[in-house]
């Protein structure tokens, strides 16, 4: 997802039944191409796609390269913004640290 930009996302209903932005992989060209059928209405999609591709993220993750090919991860097109891996907890950190600093400021402003 790093490497990504959002260029490389695309809208799919091969996970869920319902279009999602997934970064594209063989798993999302595979059900685009004008052969492959129409994914099946949610959630009955995601029943069908969700045992396998539980299984394609184990071994992606193990660096298993035919599951890498295939792995498809939900992302929106703010993926490009992405440049390095960061904790949950820092994440939530910059989040609380940046309402304070805009509570601060707008108590500022509604102060004067």
């Amino acid at each position: 997802m790093l490497k990504a930009t959002s260029a490389n996302t695309t809208r799919s209903r091969s996970r869920t039944g319902k279009p999602t932005r997934q970064l594209q992989s063989a798993w999302t060209d595979a059900w685009q191409a004008k052969e492959a059928p129409d994914p099946l209405p949610m959630p009955m999609q995601g029943l069908l796609s969700r045992p396998p591709m539980v299984k394609v993220d184990k071994l992606a993750a193990g660096g298993h390269e035919g599951a890498k090919a295939i792995a498809s991860y939900f992302v929106g097109q703010c993926v490009g913004l992405m440049n390095e891996e960061q904790s949950t907890r820092s994440v939530v950190y910059e989040f609380k640290k940046d309402y304070f600093e805009a509570v601060e400021r707008l108590s500022a402003t509604l102060a004067e």
